[in-house]
């Protein structure tokens, strides 16, 4: 295990709780990311987008295996990584696909509009002080389509610190989801 990670007994907890792994303890998986970011431009993209040098969150970075038989993953909660990773930090969620996921496999559901600041989070309905409650989202951006896309392996879906999403898992999903969060 990756040594000097705050609170990282209760952070590799809630990860592995939720069939994850850290990306940096397994460090042959992060290095192949690392290289696959490089050789596909993304990492230059990242940097322009931010203007400045990205860095790797060790909390955010995980090796993700959804199963959809486990019944905690149909309780995903709406979320911004906005909210929880700190003031003032802007990020870029680079998240790929390992299997084909979004039809028999849990995917990804997001709120396809610009947000340019953090929703209300912790109301009624919402399982953390972190996370926007269905209640929330139809106050606060009334009439929003939820987007839920397909994903085969190697898609990648690239999004901000405000970007609204969730896993997407509902009964009669079969397959198992594999992705680097």
């Amino acid at each position: 295990p990756f040594e000097g990670i705050p609170d990282a007994a209760i952070h590799r907890l809630m990860v592995r709780a939720s069939h994850g792994v850290l990306a940096a303890d397994a460090p042959r998986a992060l290095f192949e990311y690392l290289e696959t970011l490089q050789d596909l431009g993304l990492r230059d993209m990242i940097a322009a987008y931010l203007g400045e040098r990205p860095a790797l969150s060790v909390m955010k970075r995980t090796l993700r295996r959804a199963d959809p038989s486990d019944w905690r993953i149909r309780l995903s909660n709406w979320h911004q990584d906005g909210a929880f990773l700190g003031h003032g930090i802007r990020t870029g969620n680079v998240w790929v696909s390992l299997s084909r996921c979004g039809r028999d496999a849990p995917g990804m559901e997001l709120i396809p509009r610009r947000l340019n600041g953090l929703l209300s989070r912790g109301e009624e309905g919402a399982q953390f002080d972190w996370t926007v409650s269905n209640e929330t989202i139809a106050r606060e951006l009334p009439g929003v389509t939820i987007w839920r896309p397909e994903f085969e392996p190697g898609d990648v879906l690239m999004f901000d610190h405000w970007m609204l999403h969730r896993t997407a898992a509902e009964e009669g999903m079969t397959n198992v989801r594999y992705a680097v969060e």
